[in-house]
C-alpha cells in the first residue's frame, strides 16, 4: 500500500523529531494522526489530512481508549511511527534510584509497547500494517551515565525485532536508530 493511501499514527508528534516527521508525513500520507500527551483521551480533527489524538501512552487503558476514539472518527490506521520517549542522565549504576528506572522504562518502552500491543491485532485483521519504532544506538552499545535510558531503548529494540517475526509478513516492524 502506498503512503499516499495510508493513515499514519505518529506518537511524540509535538517533540523535536516528532514534529518534523509529522509535518513531512502531512504532505505524503493520506491522513496523519498526531499523538500527544494529554490528561484526557481526545480525538480532534484539524483538517482533511490531519488529526490530533491525546492521552497517556504509558497507560494501557488510556491507549485502548485512544485507539477506540480514533476508530470512531477514522478507519484503522495502516502505519504507526513510535517516536515518543525521553532521555535522562542518571549517573553511575550504584546511584540510580528505582524511580529513575521506572521513569525511563515508562516513557521509552511502555509507551512504545502499549501502542504496538493495541494496533498489532488491528493491523493483522486488516491484512496490512507498518510499525516503525525509534530506538537509540545506546540500546545496542550501552551508555555510561544513562543506563536506564540505554536499557529501555534495548527493550524497544528487542520488541521491534520480535514484532517483525510475529507480524508474519502482514505487519512489518522496523527500527530507526
Amino acid at each position: 500500500m502506498k503512503l499516499t493511501a495510508q493513515i499514519v499514527i505518529v506518537t511524540g508528534s509535538n517533540g523535536a523529531v516528532g514534529s518534523v516527521v509529522t509535518e513531512r508525513l502531512r504532505h505524503s500520507a493520506r491522513h496523519v494522526v498526531a499523538v500527544r500527551r494529554g490528561a484526557a483521551v481526545e480525538f480532534r480533527p484539524i483538517d482533511k489530512q490531519h488529526s490530533v489524538l491525546t492521552g497517556n501512552l504509558a497507560n494501557p487503558e488510556s491507549v485502548h481508549k485512544m485507539i477506540a476514539a480514533m476508530a470512531t472518527n477514522l478507519e484503522s490506521g495502516q502505519a504507526l511511527v513510535n517516536i515518543a520517549g525521553g532521555f535522562s542522565l542518571d549517573g553511575p549504576l550504584d546511584g540510580i534510584s528505582p524511580s529513575a528506572w521506572d521513569h525511563m522504562m515508562k516513557v521509552n518502552f511502555n509507551t512504545c509497547m502499549n501502542m504496538c500491543r493495541e494496533l498489532l491485532p488491528l493491523f493483522k485483521t486488516q491484512g496490512f500494517g507498518r510499525i516503525i519504532n525509534f530506538g537509540s544506538q545506546s540500546g545496542d552499545t550501552g551508555m555510561a551515565g544513562a543506563i536506564p535510558y540505554a536499557v529501555s531503548k534495548a527493550a524497544v529494540h528487542a520488541l521491534t525485532r520480535s514484532l517483525a517475526i510475529e507480524g508474519g509478513g502482514i505487519v512489518t516492524a522496523n527500527l530507526i536508530i
